[in-house]
């Protein structure tokens, strides 16, 4: 037997049913219990049916209303079958259909409730018990759909306009006859799915398409507008304007459905496409017109450019040409007079042999210009050593420099060896001499450097890039263009005053068109500039005949090492000497060059390869000894040979204090280089 609940466990009971009966009576939902009798007996419901029915719970409760009697006429039949039927079956519970039943006010409402039937042990029912929501609102947002619809349909349906009609739950989409027969269908020959949709739009507009309808489906706009072309029975296409609006949402707010229609553009398009072609004809025309009227004004600019930098061409070489001529003639008069010391004699011919120089200077440029515009210039070709050329051109131009105060470097990547080419010297020659004559001549303060690199190209073939690299007055962007053409000059006013016709970079790049390359330049106003010269790398395999004399324990070191040789040397004339010296050596050597001693630190911290360092000890920037030092703390078994012109006592003990491993002096005799290559490479290894 079943335990008598305390009156704790009663009083629980009583407050979780009081709780549940209060959220019912503030919620929407009437909740309602009545006897299994014909005439509905209500025996409760809750207090807020009066929201629906207009009548309290005690008009029930007492029988003063009868359920059965507020039923809408028309509905009361099939919801007593509906009860009866499905309580014989033996259902727990009763579906209804929606009805509706007239309130206390006579307004006709919507009703839908949810039933269970409660049965005893026998099997009997005893009571029905259930909720009763009001559904009115929502059937009359249905209903004013409909005839919105309705309306929709019979409008569009009665015009030219093709209607769509899309459930994007399902994507079902219908389509109007008008719609089908815009593209050449009749009514049964196409049926509605997006699929049928999607496949007819262009592929090029499709992805406009749906942009625009995702930014009406996501509340982006009020509504969905787009023209694209679509797809026809004939398989043309045909431009429609496609417009649509969302005209019902799902429980949960999101779109269901949206309504649109189509609408045929394809005449506008055409006149539009007619009136655009007739728009970029004119345009064409007009900029044909305005091309040939700015060629013409080009034209006329350049002639007059021309006969303008011909007529100070003409003026510059009267100009060049009457200065040393100014010098020979007058100086050749003084020579005539008497009593002229041995020292004005020798200083008077000087002044003339100089002006007769720079006189046959100008005489060659003139020839040169006027032999490569006339295109008699011809190309010659033969063996060369590249160094050898570079370096005389050092021993020439490093003395001009020097007598500017501007240091002069250069810059060698490969051996003699390997630097022999086929080329033709002469026109290099020129070439280089115009870009380091200019150099010399704008360079004030900083440095020049000239030199080379070989460059691998794509298709496997090597070029040489030759370059002159100075910290001149530079070159304006707009203006470096310019300085290659005839007569040309930068400034104009500058050049009155250093001199020059203005025919050097002219004569270089020519000379280089020749030899088969380029020229370029990188320049930065007061800052600087750098010409590149490419040619092709014809090398010419030599085989030296004191390679034959080499012994095979000399080959072998030569075919097996390199060794990489660091000379920290800021007068250049000292590095190409220790250079050369070193290229005498039979082995494989590899030098690099730093300036002073800062750089040599930053090179010895970034190259692991460098095998031995000839250490200058009188250099800007950072001295020889300070350098050491720096580089001793992170390569201590690195071979450092200080050489200096002073061998004081005391400097030697400096070096060797600061960490450098021997010590030479300048001049230094290949012997001696030899002696030391010797003591710290090959006897290592």
């Amino acid at each position: 037997m079943k335990p008598k609940p305390t009156y704790q466990e009663l009083e629980k009971e009583l407050e979780a049913i009081r709780t549940t009966n209060n959220l019912i009576e503030k919620s929407p939902i009437v909740k309602f219990l009545w006897k299994n009798q014909e005439t509905w007996p209500v025996e409760y419901v809750s207090e807020n049916v009066k929201n629906i029915f207009e009548y309290t719970a005690k008009d029930f409760i007492t029988g003063k209303i009868v359920y059965s009697e507020i039923i809408y006429p028309k509905d009361l039949q099939r919801v007593e079958s509906e009860v009866s039927s499905q309580s014989k079956i033996g259902f727990y519970s009763i579906k209804h259909e929606p009805y509706r039943i007239f309130s206390k006010s006579g307004k006709i409402k919507w009703i839908n409730d949810i039933t269970l039937i409660k049965r005893n042990e026998n099997n009997e029912i005893t009571h029905y018990e259930g909720i009763i929501i009001d559904i009115t609102k929502q059937k009359e947002t249905e209903k004013e759909l409909i005839k919105s619809e309705l309306r929709w349909k019979f409008a569009v349906e009665g015009n030219s306009d093709g209607l769509w009609d899309w459930n994007l739950i399902t994507n079902e989409v219908f389509f109007s006859k008008q719609w089908k027969k815009m593209l050449g269908f009749s009514e049964n020959e196409i049926q509605g799915s997006l699929q049928e949709w999607d496949k007819r739009i262009h592929p090029n507009d499709k992805k406009k398409v749906y942009e625009d309808i995702n930014k009406h489906i996501n509340g982006e706009t009020d509504f969905y507008k787009n023209e694209h072309r679509v797809l026809c029975k004939d398989n043309t296409y045909k431009w429609i304007l496609d417009r649509g609006k969302i005209i019902s949402y799902t429980s949960d707010n999101k779109p269901e459905r949206i309504i649109g229609t189509h609408s045929d553009i394809s005449y506008r398009k055409k006149a539009e496409q007619e009136l655009q072609n007739q728009n970029k004809e004119y345009a064409s025309l007009n900029e044909e017109y305005k091309t040939q009227n700015d060629e013409l004004i080009i034209a006329k600019e350049k002639a007059e450019e021309s006969n303008q930098l011909k007529t100070e061409f003409i003026n510059n070489m009267s100009h060049e040409i009457r200065t040393p001529m100014n010098g020979i003639l007058g100086f050749s008069n003084i020579l005539n007079k008497p009593n002229l010391t041995d020292a004005k004699k020798k200083h008077y011919i000087n002044i003339i042999q100089n002006s007769g120089n720079q006189l046959m200077r100008i005489i060659d440029d003139i020839l040169e210009i006027s032999k490569l515009g006339t295109k008699q210039v011809k190309l010659h070709e033969k063996e060369i050593c590249l160094n050898d050329l570079l370096l005389e051109l050092f021993s020439i131009f490093d003395i001009k420099a020097k007598e500017n105060k501007t240091p002069l470097y250069l810059y060698k990547e490969l051996s003699d060896k390997e630097g022999i080419i086929l080329t033709d010297d002469t026109k290099l020659n020129i070439i280089l001499s115009n870009l380091l004559e200019n150099a010399i001549k704008f360079t004030n303060t900083g440095f020049i450097e000239f030199g080379y690199n070989l460059v691998k190209m794509h298709d496997s073939t090597s070029q040489l890039k030759i370059y002159e690299k100075d910290t001149g007055i530079g070159i304006k962007p707009e203006k470096q263009d310019l300085i290659f053409e005839r007569f040309s000059q930068e400034e104009k006013e500058l050049s009155k005053n250093i001199g020059g016709l203005g025919l050097g970079l002219s004569i270089a790049q020519e000379n280089t068109k020749l030899l088969g390359g380029k020229i370029t330049l990188l320049s930065e106003k007061e800052k600087g500039s750098t010409f590149f010269v490419t040619i092709p790398y014809k090398q010419i395999n030599v085989n030296l005949d004191k390679e034959n004399l080499v012994n095979d324990k000399e080959k072998k070191i030569e075919k097996e090492d390199q060794f990489t040789i660091l000379i920290v040397e800021d007068e250049e004339v000292n590095y190409l000497y220790i250079d050369t010296l070193l290229e005498d050596i039979e082995l494989n050597l590899r030098t690099l060059h730093a300036k002073h001693g800062k750089e040599a630190v930053e090179i010895c911290k970034n190259n692991s390869k460098i095998d031995f360092v000839f250490m200058d000890l009188k250099m800007p920037i950072m001295t020889g000894f300070e350098a050491t030092k720096l580089i001793k703390k992170f390569r201590q078994n690195l071979p450092i040979v200080a050489q200096t012109a002073y061998s004081t006592r005391d400097e030697k003990e400096q070096a060797f204090s600061a960490g450098c491993d021997d010590f030479i002096s300048k001049p230094i005799s290949e012997e001696t280089l030899n002696k030391i290559i010797n003591k710290y490479l090959i006897v290592s290894k």
